[in-house]
């Protein structure tokens, strides 16, 4: 059953301004993007996250239903096993979950790309699709970066430090729901990777696109929120702003 997903909000929603360069980056990339609504359609999200056994990796932030008490997680024992997940999202499709196995380098993520991207962004984008990606290392190593090109597929340029502006961190806040609800918890990695398979193979596709009609609003948000903080005063000796 699709979820009310406009009623997930952002735990310890912070958004990051360390350095002015940041600050001003944030600021200059909002003003470009203001103006889209319908043009995020052609955006392809994507994302990685670690699932442990006990509870959702990354704790700096979370995304949980407003309508619910907020999780907390209980831990048994550290190293008892994760997995790190990959998804990418489309107005008109979503990618398998791609379960990366080591550390990945540049030429695994082009690998990945290849099988789980690129034959499908147009049926997920439109002709005209883009792609969207942090700035990891092993995603703008030239390597990724040649492949993008020969190919044609078009980057979203991205702000560093913005999960808030992703919406697959809704994605996860919604599966880890699911994976962890009522304090689930895994005795091993091939229960909790059956247990994404099957929440991601029943994962409704108008919950994704009822998500993009948030971009406009992140994107105002961004900019009121890098507009309020102090630092932003010194931004007036910027000359491209």
């Amino acid at each position: 059953m699709c979820k009310e997903v406009n009623s997930f909000n952002l735990r310890n929603k912070n958004i990051i301004l360390n350095g002015l360069k940041n600050i001003a980056d944030r600021l200059a990339w909002g003003k470009k993007y203001m103006s889209w609504t319908t043009e995020w359609t052609s955006v392809i999200f994507s994302d990685a996250k670690r699932f442990n056994l006990d509870y959702p990796g990354g704790f700096q932030y979370y995304w949980h239903c407003l309508k619910q008490k907020e999780q907390y997680y209980s831990t048994r024992q550290q190293g008892r096993g994760s997995l790190m997940v990959w998804l990418a999202v489309g107005f008109g499709g979503r990618s398998s979950l791609v379960f990366i196995k080591g550390r990945q380098n540049h030429k695994d993520y082009i690998q990945q790309l290849e099988t789980e991207l690129l034959p499908y962004g147009s049926d997920w984008g439109g002709e005209n699709w883009i792609y969207q990606q942090d700035g990891a290392s092993i995603h703008t190593a030239q390597g990724v970066k040649k492949w993008l090109d020969d190919n044609n597929v078009q980057v979203l340029p991205w702000p560093a430090k913005s999960p808030y502006l992703n919406i697959v961190e809704n994605v996860w806040a919604m599966s880890v729901e699911r994976v962890y609800g009522q304090g689930r918890q895994y005795e091993n990695v091939k229960e909790l990777h059956e247990s994404l398979d099957s929440v991601w193979n029943v994962f409704c596709q108008k919950d994704i696109q009822n998500l993009y009609d948030s971009m406009t609003n992140r994107v105002f948000e961004l900019i009121q929120v890098v507009v309020r903080k102090p630092l932003i005063k010194t931004l007036n000796f910027i000359p491209f702003l």
